[in-house]
C-alpha cells in the first residue's frame, strides 16, 4: 500500500513557530553578574601576617578587647583607642581590625595566656598579627615575597612622591623635621644574664607583687595573710620590675611569702612567674614563731607590734635556714613589705640567725615593687665587693 502524500498546502506560520526549539533562559543567569562580582571580591581577599611594634610606656592601655579562648592566639574583638588606636591612626594600611589575630608577642607564641601576660608586663610589644586584607595597589607590593609586610619607619620616607598611588605612605602627612620622635628603649632588648645559682632573691608576694591597699588581714601561726583571697591579681608593673631584675642578674627566686603555706596559692604564683620566663628555685621552710617575744609589757603587750616583731624574726630564721642548706649562694636580697630589720637587735636575734638589714629591699605595700627597686637590687647583687654570708654579731 502506497504511503499517503503530504498535503500540498503550506503549513501555517503559527504551527511553524511551534516547531522551532525553544531556548529557555535560566533564572540563575540574572544573578550571574552579582555572583561573579562576589567571587572576584573574595579572590581579592588574601591572608597576610605583618609585624606591629607598640610602646606601652606612653599609652595608658593597649586599647583592645582580646579573646584567648582558642589557647594559642589572641582574637581582636574591638579596638578602642590606646596604643592600638594610635597605631591604626599612623598606619591606616596596616591597621589592626576586628577579627585579626595576634599570633606572637615578643618571644611568646602558641600560648595565649603567656602572650596576655607579656602584654600586661612588657613596656615594648613586638607583635605578629594575622589578618585577611583586600588587595590593592599598595598591598600587592607589600604582599609579594615572603608574605610578611615589612614596616618602614616614617622618618626614613623623606622623598615621598605626591602622586604615586603605590606608595605605602601616600596620603599621610609628611614628617615634621623639627619634631623628632625618639623611640623608647626596650629594657629587655639586651640578652638576659645567664642563670647564676650564687645569687638568690627571697620573694614576698603580698605587698610586693600584689597591693595590700584596704585589704582585711587575718593571723595564721604568727603570720599575717590577706582575708580577701578572691582577688589575687598580681601587679603587671611589679611583675615587670621583677622580670627586669632577673633579666639583669640571672638570680634565682626563692618564695618566702606566706603563699607557700598553700599549695594552690603557691602553684598560682609559680604559674604567673613561669609564664614570664621566671623559674622558682624553691621555698623557705615554715618555722614556728617565738612566743617569748613581745613589744611593751608582758602583762599588756602591743598586739600589732608584737605580731610584726614575731613575724619578722620568724622570717629571718626561715631565710637563714634556707641559706644554710644552699652554701653556693654568695649574694642575696629579700624583697619584702615587712621591715625585717626590727628583728636585727641583739636582744631579739638568735646567735645563728643572719641580719636582714643589709640585704632588705623594703617595698611600700600600697605601691608594690617598682623599677627603682629592681635597679637598686641589681646593683646590690652585682656588686664586685664580696659580702659576707653572715654579718658580724653585735
Amino acid at each position: 500500500m502506497a504511503p499517503k502524500a503530504l498535503p500540498s498546502r503550506n503549513v501555517p506560520t503559527a504551527v511553524m513557530k511551534m516547531m522551532v526549539p525553544r531556548v529557555v533562559k535560566s533564572k540563575a543567569s540574572n544573578t550571574a553578574p552579582a555572583a561573579n562580582t562576589a567571587l572576584s571580591t573574595a579572590l581579592e581577599i588574601v591572608p597576610c601576617e605583618f609585624p606591629v611594634t607598640l610602646s606601652l610606656n606612653q599609652s595608658a592601655s593597649l586599647g583592645a578587647e582580646l579573646d584567648a579562648s582558642d589557647g594559642k592566639t589572641l582574637l581582636v574583638r574591638t579596638v578602642s583607642g590606646g596604643a592600638l588606636g594610635e597605631w591604626n591612626h599612623l598606619h591606616p594600611l596596616l591597621s589592626i581590625q576586628r577579627g585579626d589575630r595576634i599570633v606572637a608577642v615578643n618571644h611568646r607564641s602558641a600560648d595565649a595566656q603567656a602572650m596576655l601576660m607579656e602584654i600586661r608586663v612588657a613596656g615594648v610589644l613586638r607583635m605578629l598579627v594575622r589578618s585577611f586584607r583586600k588587595q590593592s595597589l599598595q598591598s600587592q607590593s607589600l604582599l609579594s615575597g615572603a608574605g610578611t609586610w615589612p614596616l618602614k619607619p616614617l622618618e626614613e620616607s623623606k622623598k615621598r612622591p605626591e602622586t604615586d598611588s603605590g606608595d605605602l605612605y601616600a596620603g599621610m602627612p609628611a614628617p615634621d623635621p623639627e619634631k623628632k620622635v625618639t623611640p623608647s628603649k626596650d629594657i629587655f632588648a639586651d640578652p638576659p644574664a645567664k642563670e647564676d645559682l650564687s645569687l638568690a632573691i627571697f620573694l614576698d608576694i603580698d605587698g610586693v607583687l600584689r597591693k595590700l591597699e584596704s585589704v582585711p588581714m587575718i593571723t595564721v601561726n604568727g603570720g599575717t595573710l590577706p582575708l580577701d583571697l578572691g582577688n589575687r591579681a598580681l601587679l603587671p608593673e611589679a611583675l615587670r620590675a621583677l622580670k627586669y631584675l632577673i633579666h639583669l642578674t640571672g638570680a634565682s627566686l626563692v618564695v618566702s611569702s606566706e603563699w607557700r603555706r598553700s599549695s594552690s596559692l603557691l602553684e598560682e604564683a609559680q604559674t604567673a612567674l613561669r609564664a614570664l620566663g621566671m623559674r622558682v628555685r624553691g621555698v623557705t621552710p615554715v618555722l614556728r614563731p617565738r612566743e617569748d617575744l613581745f613589744v611593751g609589757t608582758k602583762l599588756d603587750p602591743d598586739k600589732q607590734a608584737t605580731l610584726r616583731l614575731r613575724w619578722a624574726e620568724r622570717r629571718a630564721r626561715e631565710i637563714t635556714a634556707w641559706l644554710q642548706e644552699h652554701r653556693e649562694v654568695r649574694h642575696w636580697i629579700a624583697l619584702d613589705d615587712l621591715d625585717l630589720t626590727i628583728a636585727d637587735e641583739a636582744a631579739i636575734r638568735s646567735a645563728d640567725t643572719l641580719k636582714m638589714g643589709p640585704f632588705l629591699v623594703l617595698v611600700d605595700p600600697e605601691v608594690g615593687l617598682t623599677m627603682s627597686h629592681a635597679r637598686q637590687s641589681s646593683e646590690w647583687l652585682l656588686a664586685k665587693k664580696e659580702r659576707p654570708r653572715k654579718m658580724a654579731r653585735t
